[in-house]
């Protein structure tokens, strides 16, 4: 009774006139409750969805990054779809022959990674997990392929199938519904992609929320499109002075690894890692346990260190760092939802986020605190306003 007739006074003001009634005492505790539970039911979903969540967020990464190509296409007097349709045509044309390239060294290592990790094994002196279960796999491969250099042995085969087939369908399937589904999004988002956004801001009733709506979508199609449009510039750079590399050193398939580089170098940090390993264990596979076998490698690894720390920040500049403690979050929980899709498309989706909540109202000192938005800086006039954006992983 203490507690409403406290609260029942606290509405009434010096003046004996009721207030605006004030706020249940539980009233942030249940709003965090629910905000909790609507981001639980966001991931279930997109846990459950990712079929279709990934081509769509794909589609969108990619819009951003090829819609200036369009453009200067349609600058040339030449319609939207025919401007959407010959930069389709090309980024199908250039992956597609690149791959027909590589794919028979791919396989060829894939049947080689066996062996690899037999003697990682061997030189880390330690077995465990599934290498146990491969070297016992080998071994009873081994005791039959002596008994049949001994004796004739007779082995009853029944062919019910073909399961390498029926396999290698279920899992590139997905694969190949995915990319036909992100290809069909995005020749859409980009013949009439700008043309929808005009219309969807048109109806916000309020000018200046319409007016923020317009800048928030002028500076996340600006932004992010430098940097992605930078990144993939560096990648390919990277890829090609990799192959150089390694060629140079005597690594086989060295243009096989220059690609394999440049499309890990999208995953900041872990990226370079997991090339670097691979790297090791085909040098391994080709070398021998001998000193020569650690400079692919380590020549591998300082390339890309020199790359990620010194080359990528000095052209993408400091305006806006985001704090690599956030990247590595972003990374671990889209890889968790979405896969390797997820981990490849985890660090444009941060910096879009961080850019749209620059523009909400309350969340710019949160994002300035995490290391993700420039100090504002003020102008000749006085007024205060925000620095350039650039984004880099640090």
């Amino acid at each position: 009774m203490a507690i409403h007739r406290a609260m029942a006074m606290s509405t009434t003001d010096r003046g004996g006139r009721a207030g605006p009634p004030s706020p249940p005492p539980d009233s942030r505790f249940r709003n965090c409750c629910l905000a909790l539970l609507l981001t639980l039911v966001a991931i279930a979903f997109a846990k459950f969805a990712a079929s279709l969540l990934i081509p769509l967020a794909s589609a969108l990464v990619l819009t951003v990054l090829l819609r200036p190509a369009v453009r200067r296409l349609e600058a040339l007097r030449m319609g939207s779809l025919l401007a959407s349709a010959l930069v389709i045509f090309w980024i199908m044309a250039v992956p597609l022959v690149v791959g027909i390239q590589i794919a028979p060294a791919a396989m060829h290592w894939l049947d080689r990674a066996p062996v690899a990790l037999r003697r990682a094994e061997v030189l880390l002196g330690h077995a465990g997990g599934p290498l146990e279960q491969l070297n016992a796999a080998s071994r009873q491969v081994d005791r039959l392929a002596h008994a049949a250099d001994g004796a004739s042995l007779s082995i009853p085969v029944s062919i019910t199938g073909s399961p390498d087939s029926e396999a290698f369908t279920d899992r590139i399937g997905p694969w190949v519904f995915s990319l036909t589904t992100t290809l069909l999004i995005l020749s859409f988002m980009l013949c009439y992609g700008e043309r929808a956004l005009r219309a969807a801001t048109a109806t916000i009733a309020s000018t200046s929320r319409r007016r923020r709506a317009q800048v928030t979508l002028r500076r996340l199609e600006r932004d992010l499109g430098r940097y992605l449009t930078t990144v993939t510039a560096i990648n390919f750079c990277l890829g090609v002075v990799q192959t150089l590399a390694l060629s140079a050193c005597g690594m086989p398939n060295a243009l096989l690894w220059g690609c394999l580089c440049a499309v890990l170098n999208f995953i900041p940090y872990l990226g370079s890692v997991v090339g670097t390993v691979l790297v090791g264990l085909a040098a391994l596979l080709s070398f021998g346990p001998v000193p020569w076998a650690a400079l692919p490698p380590s020549l591998y690894f300082l390339i890309t260190a020199i790359e990620g720390y010194v080359i990528t920040p000095l052209i993408l500049g400091a305006s806006l760092r985001i704090n690599p403690l956030l990247v590595i979050l972003a990374i671990t929980f889209w890889a968790w939802l979405w896969g390797l899709p997820g981990a490849m498309l985890a660090v444009p989706l941060l910096a879009a986020c961080m850019i749209v909540a620059e523009r909400l109202t309350g969340c710019a000192p949160l994002i300035r605190s995490l290391g993700g938005l420039p100090p504002r800086r003020r102008c000749a006039s006085g007024t205060r306003t925000a620095a350039t954006t650039n984004i880099t992983a640090v």
